[in-house]
């Protein structure tokens, strides 16, 4: 069964574990890298973590802030033993069921240039891509109308 729970502090071991000897994450990922931080900016109004299982196995997470009520910004990570198994897609699929509510009317996403797979990712899911950031990254745009149209079966 595959399913998102909200972050506590709970899953703060996980991550922590999961980043411990991650290069390519520590590389990635920024502000994430101290999980505490992340949980202390968690409210459930403006921004959101969640922790994606598979049959009780903690698979990877996903930060959302939403913008002027209408935009969610979303990063996502994979732990490193679970990459390549369609694994983005999926958290990324049931992501799009659980904002469904929101009455969001775009998700917004940016990786950096040499991050091939994650890239490929977000081409699956129909996001458009949309220039770069400050920060140099390539970002990447969903309207909420095409996310609700793809569909996983779980």
């Amino acid at each position: 069964m595959r399913k998102f729970e909200q972050l506590t502090q709970g899953h703060i071991e996980i991550i922590k574990e999961w980043l411990r000897e991650d290069d390519e994450g520590e590389k990635r990922l920024g502000s994430f890298n101290d999980p505490q931080k992340w949980l202390d900016l968690i409210d459930f109004e403006k921004r959101f973590g969640w922790i994606f299982f598979e049959d009780n196995v903690p698979i990877g997470f996903v930060d959302m802030e939403v913008v002027d009520r209408r935009i969610g910004h979303i990063a996502s990570y994979i732990s490193p033993n679970m990459r390549k198994r369609g694994y983005c897609k999926i958290i990324h699929e049931l992501l799009f069921q659980e904002v469904g509510d929101m009455n969001l009317e775009m998700l917004v996403g940016s990786v950096e240039e040499d991050n091939v797979i994650s890239r490929k990712c977000m081409d699956s899911l129909h996001f458009v891509e949309d220039g770069k950031d400050k920060d140099g990254l390539v970002v990447y745009k969903l309207k909420i109308e095409k996310a609700s149209k793809t569909k996983q079966k779980f």
